[in-house]
Protein backbone atom coordinates (compact mmCIF):
# COMPACT_ATOMS: atom_id res chain seq x y z
CA UNK A 1 0.00 0.00 0.00
CA UNK A 2 2.78 2.40 0.57
CA UNK A 3 4.00 1.84 -2.43
CA UNK A 4 0.94 2.74 -4.21
CA UNK A 5 1.03 6.05 -2.23
CA UNK A 6 5.07 6.52 -3.21
CA UNK A 7 4.24 6.32 -6.64
CA UNK A 8 1.25 8.47 -6.91
CA UNK A 9 2.61 11.13 -4.75
CA UNK A 10 5.94 11.15 -7.25
CA UNK A 11 3.33 10.89 -10.33
CA UNK A 12 1.51 14.01 -9.09
CA UNK A 13 4.68 15.70 -8.03
CA UNK A 14 6.03 15.15 -11.45
CA UNK A 15 2.84 15.92 -13.85
CA UNK A 16 1.55 18.90 -11.77
CA UNK A 17 4.53 20.58 -10.15
CA UNK A 18 3.74 24.05 -11.53
CA UNK A 19 -0.01 23.84 -10.38
CA UNK A 20 1.02 22.75 -6.94
CA UNK A 21 3.29 25.36 -6.31
CA UNK A 22 0.53 27.78 -7.42
CA UNK A 23 -1.93 26.08 -5.17
CA UNK A 24 0.54 26.30 -2.39
CA UNK A 25 1.32 30.67 -3.42
CA UNK A 26 -1.90 31.07 -3.00
CA UNK A 27 -2.37 29.40 0.13
CA UNK A 28 -0.04 30.87 1.67
CA UNK A 29 0.70 34.50 0.68
CA UNK A 30 -2.83 35.53 2.03
CA UNK A 31 -2.41 33.94 5.13
CA UNK A 32 0.92 35.79 5.53
CA UNK A 33 -0.68 38.81 4.89
CA UNK A 34 -3.51 38.50 7.29
CA UNK A 35 -0.36 37.34 9.73
CA UNK A 36 2.59 39.63 9.14
CA UNK A 37 0.49 42.47 6.92
CA UNK A 38 1.41 43.18 3.48
CA UNK A 39 4.37 45.53 3.27
CA UNK A 40 6.32 42.84 5.31
CA UNK A 41 4.70 39.78 3.47
CA UNK A 42 6.36 41.92 -0.25
CA UNK A 43 9.99 42.08 1.94
CA UNK A 44 9.73 38.86 3.17
CA UNK A 45 9.28 37.54 -0.50
CA UNK A 46 11.41 39.81 -1.97
CA UNK A 47 14.03 38.55 0.82
CA UNK A 48 13.02 34.59 -0.19
CA UNK A 49 13.56 35.85 -4.07
CA UNK A 50 17.06 37.30 -4.03
CA UNK A 51 18.04 34.12 -1.86
CA UNK A 52 17.25 31.86 -4.56
CA UNK A 53 18.70 33.52 -7.64
CA UNK A 54 21.83 33.84 -5.20
CA UNK A 55 21.88 30.39 -4.24
CA UNK A 56 21.31 29.08 -7.93
CA UNK A 57 24.04 31.02 -8.87
CA UNK A 58 26.60 29.26 -6.65
CA UNK A 59 24.49 26.48 -8.15
CA UNK A 60 25.07 26.96 -11.46
CA UNK A 61 28.74 27.88 -11.86
CA UNK A 62 31.64 25.72 -10.26
CA UNK A 63 32.92 28.33 -8.33
CA UNK A 64 33.77 28.59 -4.41
CA UNK A 65 30.88 30.29 -2.46
CA UNK A 66 33.34 33.15 -1.50
CA UNK A 67 34.03 34.03 -5.30
CA UNK A 68 30.41 34.71 -6.08
CA UNK A 69 29.70 36.38 -3.24
CA UNK A 70 32.47 39.15 -3.66
CA UNK A 71 31.54 39.15 -7.32
CA UNK A 72 27.79 39.72 -6.63
CA UNK A 73 29.21 42.36 -3.82
CA UNK A 74 31.18 44.06 -6.51
CA UNK A 75 28.60 44.56 -8.93
CA UNK A 76 26.35 46.20 -7.05
CA UNK A 77 28.66 48.01 -4.45
CA UNK A 78 31.84 48.97 -6.37
CA UNK A 79 34.89 48.71 -4.66
CA UNK A 80 36.26 51.99 -3.64
CA UNK A 81 40.08 52.70 -3.91
CA UNK A 82 41.86 49.47 -3.47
Amino acid sequence: MRALWDKLASSILANHKGKLFGTALGFLVPLMIMRFGFYWTVLIMVCTYVGYRIGKRIDDSHETLEENLAEIIDRYLPPQDR
